[in-house]
């Protein structure tokens, strides 16, 4: 365990969860999102 990571766990009581450093780049389904979505229903 790299000791940062162990000096996070002992600074909070309960884990500060994830975060994200960049935004995630756009789903390849999302194009067809709408109609995957007709199709579904």
């Amino acid at each position: 365990m790299h000791w940062k990571t162990l000096q996070k766990m002992l600074m909070h009581p309960e884990p500060p969860g994830y975060r994200q450093r960049k935004l995630r780049p756009q789903q390849k389904l999302a194009l067809y999102q709408e109609r995957l979505e007709q199709i579904m229903k």
